[in-house]
């Protein structure tokens, strides 16, 4: 569940881990950093995000890949569907 809320807020901008928490945090949902950051390297060892350095910084910057904008659309027919029921 937590990763549907992280590629939500990557579909918006690419954004590291702590701009993440935040903007999860500002809608209710408070996960710790660690695990905002252990789904972090699993969506982008999946394939779905990117993560990439950001220059002079020590923080790894996320983006949503084509086959993340993929599973983000697949995630929300199974929700219009299970609420259809």
């Amino acid at each position: 569940m937590v990763d549907r809320f992280i590629l939500e807020e990557l579909r918006r901008a690419p954004a590291h881990g702590h701009a993440i928490s935040t903007a999860l945090a500002r809608r209710g949902l408070h996960v710790a950093r660690s695990s905002v950051h252990s789904a972090l390297r699993r969506l982008e060892r999946d394939g779905v995000v990117d993560g990439k350095w950001q220059d002079g910084r020590r923080r790894r910057v996320y983006r949503l890949t084509r086959a993340g904008d993929e599973a983000l659309r697949l995630r929300r027919l199974e929700v219009r569907s299970l609420a259809r029921r």
